[in-house]
């Protein structure tokens, strides 16, 4: 077939050809571009590619090339002495405490001993004192039981009943404030052992007591102060003596290791124990029930001694029934101020220590010491 000709079948009626090669036909339409992409669509939740983190703070970022992470393992806290310094726990409190019982015991043991000796003449004399008392207002009362009806009490009685109850309730008094005086003193002596053992550092008992001596007026004074706020607390409602009591209860080691007077003392312990209140309440109660088991197992069988008497005085006296809540014998009475002196003999040290440490560690979390006492551990002793 010839340029020209058609294909065999094909009309000879055909269009003319076109320059594109198809024959009749337009041409094309013109393919616009492809659109630019536009935004994908978000992924499901939880799919997506993670937010870019802000900037870091100073110290918290990245570690830089060959720097140790800062998340690798705590550096252990230094220990120069008894306890870590770093915010201790109820277990380390402990430690420490019976720690420094053990290695300081030639400095503890011999002013223990001898507060413990104090508090057994005071509580003799004390008892003593108390029970001629009221052994006497019992006899003037049983005396005026078998006056006949309409007959007068004599006035010279009456002054002698209202001088017996006075000096009991001075004998009561006395004894009790002298036994505190002298709990606080041995606290204080404490504190200052407690203090060197932290440090790493041993006292022996002559340079506790030449520590400890120009501090026995300020120690006196606190505790009378003390004492007066507590009993004032008490008169309102005994809720506020009890938070009163609480908020002082680190004044010992603070007058004793800052070597500050007694009212600067007190406002340290309450400025330290605010926002611990319930901490320290709970540590010291706690203290208090476990030192006060350990002491009851030693001076139960002084106890026993004490109550066999009275109930054999009681048999034999009809008087005796109404002192009953009172040592009535000389066995009696000394069996029950060898029980105060067993007591302050062993659970006061323990007490004292562990109030001591704690004074310790609210310093550290308040004040950040830890540095300090570092320091001062490096230091050459004097």
């Amino acid at each position: 077939m010839t340029e020209g000709q058609n294909p065999p079948g094909w009309s000879a009626d055909q269009p003319p050809p076109s320059d594109d090669g198809f024959a009749g036909s337009p041409p094309p339409a013109a393919v616009p571009p492809p659109a630019p992409p536009g935004p994908a669509s978000p992924p499901p939740p939880g799919w997506g590619p993670p937010p870019v983190p802000p900037p870091a703070a100073p110290g918290w970022g990245p570690p830089a090339p060959g720097q140790p992470t800062a998340w690798g393992a705590t550096p252990p806290a230094d220990q120069p002495g008894v306890v870590p310094l770093r915010p201790l726990g109820l277990g380390q409190l402990y430690e420490g405490a019976f720690a420094t019982v053990r290695r300081c015991w030639r400095a503890m043991v011999p002013m223990a001993a001898a507060c413990a000796a104090l508090v057994f003449a005071v509580s003799m004399l004390g008892w003593l004192a108390a029970r001629a008392a009221a052994q006497q207002m019992v006899d003037l009362a049983d005396t005026w039981s078998r006056l006949a009806p309409g007959e007068t009490v004599p006035q010279d009685q009456v002054s002698t009943f209202l001088h017996a109850m006075a000096t009991f309730l001075a004998s009561a008094l006395v004894m009790s404030a002298a036994i505190s005086v002298i709990h606080l003193v041995l606290s204080g002596a404490v504190a200052g052992v407690v203090g060197r053992a932290v440090l790493g550092r041993q006292t022996t008992p002559g340079r506790a007591w030449r520590e400890l001596r120009p501090l026995l007026g300020p120690l006196v004074g606190m505790t009378l102060l003390i004492g007066l706020g507590y009993l004032g607390g008490l008169m309102l409602c005994i809720v506020p003596g009890i938070i009163f009591f609480v908020f002082w209860l680190v004044a010992a080691p603070a007058l004793v290791l800052e070597r500050i007077g007694p009212i600067a003392a007190m406002r340290r312990s309450w400025h330290l124990v605010s926002g611990s209140w319930w901490r320290v309440f709970g540590i010291y109660l706690l203290t208090t029930l476990l030192v006060g088991v350990v002491a009851s197992v030693i001076s139960t069988p002084l106890t026993v001694i004490t109550a066999s008497s009275s109930l054999d005085q009681i048999g034999t006296d009809t008087t005796a029934t109404s002192l009953q809540f009172l040592p009535t014998t000389g066995p009696a009475i000394f069996a029950m101020a060898l029980a105060q002196a067993v007591t302050t003999l062993i659970a006061i040290p323990l007490l004292a220590s562990v109030m001591s440490l704690l004074y310790i560690d609210l310093r550290i979390r308040k004040e950040n010491l830890a540095p300090t006492l570092s320091a001062a551990a490096r230091a050459v002793d004097q």
